[in-house]
């Protein structure tokens, strides 16, 4: 039996500009499943590839809510990964509640919930863990496109009842040489959790997760996207967020001075996995990891990251132990100047096929068990 997907929370105080049973293009509405702040979501069938899929709209639309919706579209299309929602289509629909158009993005439609969902039950480290690393490969797709989501967040991120993630939500995306602008809003709110500044003049993006350095409008870069991940992942693992400020100051001077909270020391998280949560939240961008690859990588753990160097480190030892066999074999024989390869018929094996010899051996190894020593978390810093 079918079972439409949640993608975003429920809300009546829009009313919907398309009807149920309405044709957009090759698609025929089908239900709503859920109306957010900026749009609604509908269920829809694709009447040509005889398919269900999600129909997203505006609440408002005008030249620039469109550009930016169309801009979202774009971005999304151009990732192609397993941990990204897939965009197949924009189309045009007539408006149910007047003249004009509403434009409408068909994608993939995911049967599960948010994230933000998911962790409403309660669930263990290695479980968040594995959801999140999920959701920051589909984050690195979107780096290696050269882009920035600029919205990182646990209700951004669909969870299907597989367990598999895919991020979402990618209208406020940057290419790397746009620049976020500043913001110039104080006014205190209980739900800046959810709350999205797109105001102009005003930093686009949700506070309770942006980066210090998006706060204040400079240069964004994929470690601000690794700032939000970490900043969602604290809350994951330690039941609360690490910046509890009620306004966007007192949020941004929190996070420009690492105050931090301690987070539910009742909670087994592993005295590792809070290290490597705390330094992609540092201040200082050059702090972070690298890259979201290297974080991904650090959030394996550390027995599971030895592992794999010993496993790297044995099929280098294989590699460079049967070359250099092949030399002694050969470099007594009088004119012959080739390894043992180069004697079998085989061209001689260069350093970077020797490389890759390593890295097929090592990707072909059986997946590491991590770690899951447990530790109280440190104090507030």
């Amino acid at each position: 039996m079918y079972r439409p997907a949640t993608t975003l929370p429920l809300s009546t105080e829009r009313s919907p500009r398309l009807r149920v049973g309405q044709q957009a293009g090759r698609y025929r509405l089908l239900e709503i499943l859920g109306r957010g702040a900026m749009g609604t979501v509908y269920r829809a069938f694709d009447t040509v590839l005889e398919r269900h899929v999600a129909l997203k709209s505006l609440h408002v639309e005008d030249a620039r809510s469109r550009q930016r919706f169309v801009q979202e579209a774009r971005a999304m299309a151009r990732i192609s990964h397993a941990n990204v929602v897939e965009v197949f289509d924009v189309v045009r629909a007539e408006r149910a509640d007047g003249p004009g158009e509403q434009t409408l993005i068909a994608m993939e439609l995911v049967e599960g919930q948010t994230l933000e969902a998911w962790l409403r039950v309660a669930r263990h480290w290695t479980d968040i863990r594995d959801v999140f690393v999920q959701a920051g490969r589909g984050l690195a797709a979107a780096h290696e496109a050269g882009m920035i989501h600029r919205d990182f967040k646990p209700a951004n991120v669909l969870v299907d009842h597989r367990g598999r993630a895919r991020v979402t939500d990618f209208g406020l995306t940057l290419t790397a040489e746009e620049r976020a602008p500043t913001i110039e809003e104080d006014a205190e709110d209980s739900a800046l959790r959810e709350l999205e500044v797109t105001s102009p003049g005003m930093v686009v993006g949700t506070p309770a997760y942006m980066a210090p350095e998006q706060h204040r409008g400079d240069q964004l870069s994929a470690a601000s996207d690794q700032f939000a991940f970490c900043a969602a992942l604290f809350e994951a693992l330690f039941g609360e967020r690490p910046f509890d400020g009620r306004s966007c100051r007192e949020l941004s001077r929190q996070k420009h001075l690492e105050l931090l909270a301690e987070g539910d020391r009742r909670r087994e998280v592993p005295a590792w996995l809070r290290k490597v949560v705390l330094r992609g939240l540092r201040a200082d961008p050059r702090e972070r990891y690298s890259s979201m690859a290297a974080l991904l990588d650090a959030l394996r753990g550390p027995a599971a990251r030895q592992r794999g160097w010993t496993r790297w480190a044995m099929a280098a030892a294989l590699v460079l132990g049967g070359a250099g066999l092949g030399l002694v074999s050969t470099s007594g024989q009088p004119g012959v100047g080739q390894s043992a390869a180069a004697t079998w018929g085989a061209s001689p094996l260069s350093s970077a096929s020797a490389s890759a010899s390593v890295a097929a051996l090592e990707a072909s190894a059986s997946p590491c068990s991590l770690a899951s020593s447990s530790s109280s978390p440190s104090r507030r810093r």
